[in-house]
């Protein structure tokens, strides 16, 4: 009676399954609404932390409107040889055929908690460091995959959860699958042979992207880059558009972009970066044509905890760390997206035009200028938005609104309040008025401005209206 009362809960509080959209652009719902993909790295989750542990950061990132955890089962930092937060390990004697049922129960639990709380667990089985035939210098990270007993593991995982819906597939693990492709295609056919439908991916290192090897992969069901921690201004919307513009046409989105707290490039000589930074590399990768974004922390991916040995430079506690500025802010983002008609959205760097000044029109380096519009079925946009990362001179080009006048916002990426510009005559181009009261730093350095249809009618950006 208990069981069958388990079950009859779980069905009914069950979120809805995940799908690529019909333009293969974004990810949306069973029943086709917009999924805008809102990640925090939890890397060590499942590794370092217990029940109450758990249930305590969900729910921290369930109130700051992640929607997805990108967790791994077996952990990076001795994830095969140091038992996990209730004394277990995965395997008996390392073996990936013999999985021990008590420490995958503790999974169990974290896909309970994370679907009452409206999250989305993207598991990687393995970190990548455990199909590599080599040792790190830090870690246990022992070589233990095989096609053949990748393929059982895969298959235990796959008829465990396959009835999951919160559930998404990452292979990989900051590892480049070159030379091991064998074995990760075998963990992709293990899981798949479930038939449990979830979607599929796979998480490259620093500076790559999962197209490179896997993009004609029938299981690849949408692109993961690392744009990575070595440069205080990574141009993540080049890899973005790169793979936006591959056949066939998949999803992509950054999953994993400079870490909030973590020292640029791991030189303990660096500033760390921070909020800015996260809040500028989200809306390039998006606005590039990213259908979501990964956030992360140094301190929390590795789940660092006052007694443990930091890994690159963590500096305070992951239970401190969620406190992080920049966890508030991207939620800022995932509303103004939404705010909009999404599945409809193109990139739109041609509308940008330059005002004479020195640089060219999109900016360079830092100062890259991105706009993104949606797309109508007569080419025309009911609305534009262009992210500025400092005040610079660029104007925009307007013709494609599809009206005789604009409606104008400037949107705050900090806290996502609206400022009303007003409505003006669509002269074909606008020129972007920036005045002292920006300048001088109303909250900034970074702003969005969107320009829209007045007759659209639509809510203040921002403004998610749930039907």
């Amino acid at each position: 009676m208990i069981l069958a009362l388990f079950l009859v809960s779980h069905a009914i509080s069950q979120l809805p399954s995940l799908k690529v959209s019909d333009n293969n652009r974004f990810l949306v719902t069973e029943t086709g609404s917009p999924f805008f993909y809102l990640g925090d790295t939890g890397w060590e989750m499942i590794h370092r932390l217990n029940r109450d542990e758990i249930s305590y950061y969900l729910r921290n990132r369930a109130a700051k409107g992640f929607n997805v955890i990108q967790v791994v089962l077996l952990g990076e930092i001795n994830g095969v040889t140091v038992p996990n937060a209730e004394g277990h390990l995965p395997f008996t004697n390392l073996d990936p055929t013999e999985p021990n049922d008590s420490f995958f129960s503790l999974v169990d639990f974290a896909l309970d908690e994370a679907e009452k709380l409206g999250l989305y667990l993207a598991i990687l089985p393995t970190w990548g460091s455990h199909v590599e035939d080599k040792r790190h210098p830090l870690f246990d990270n022992l070589s233990l995959f095989t096609p053949e007993n990748a393929r059982s593991f895969g298959a235990f995982l796959g008829n465990r959860w396959q009835d999951r819906r919160n559930l998404i597939w990452v292979l990989g693990g900051d590892r480049a699958p070159t030379g091991y492709e064998d074995v990760w295609k075998a963990l992709a056919d293990g899981i798949t042979s479930s038939d449990g439908g979830q979607l599929m991916s796979y998480h490259i290192y620093g500076g790559r992207s999962s197209s490179e090897v896997f993009h004609h992969e029938s299981w690849l069901d949408f692109n993961m880059v690392q744009s990575g921690h070595m440069h205080p201004f990574s141009p993540n919307y080049d890899l973005i558009n790169h793979d936006y513009n591959l056949e066939p046409v998949k999803p992509v989105l950054d999953a994993e972009p400079a870490y909030e707290g973590i020292n640029i490039g791991f030189s303990e000589a660096a500033p760390r970066f921070g909020p800015f930074d996260v809040r500028r590399q989200a809306y390039w990768s998006v606005f590039a044509g990213g259908f979501g974004y990964t956030y992360g922390h140094n301190c929390i991916w590795q789940m660092y905890d006052t007694g443990r040995e930091p890994i690159i430079n963590a500096h305070m506690p992951w239970h401190e760390a969620i406190h992080a500025k920049g966890s508030y802010q991207v939620i800022h983002l995932k509303n103004l997206m939404l705010s909009r008609p999404y599945l409809n959205r193109i990139p739109a760097q041609d509308i940008l035009l330059s005002s004479g000044e020195s640089w060219p029109a999109e900016g360079t380096g830092a100062n890259h200028v991105i706009a993104t519009r949606d797309i109508l079925p007569n080419g025309k946009s009911s609305y534009i938005m262009v992210y500025y990362p400092y005040p610079y001179r660029v104007n925009v080009k307007t013709d494609i609104l599809d009206g005789s006048e604009i409606q104008g916002w400037w949107y705050d990426p900090r806290t996502g309040m609206a400022f009303d510009i007003g409505v003006v005559e669509n002269k074909g181009t606008f020129s972007v008025p920036w005045n002292n009261r920006l300048r001088a730093g109303m909250g900034g350095p970074d702003w969005v401005l969107i320009l829209e249809d007045p007759r659209q009618n639509f809510s203040k950006p921002g403004q998610v209206v749930r039907e």
